[in-house]
């Protein structure tokens, strides 16, 4: 979850598009994730 809440398009951009970690689907369902999860 760190990937879409900290570091913002540049991480995101790594992990899809150089590493290849994350389909660009998932990306948007962990940012989806993140943001309705409170801090606590």
């Amino acid at each position: 979850m760190a990937v879409v809440t900290f570091g913002g398009a540049y991480l995101a951009q790594a992990a899809i598009e150089i590493r290849r970690w994350l389909a660009p689907e998932e990306m948007l369902d962990g940012l989806g994730l993140a943001e309705t999860t409170p801090f606590r």
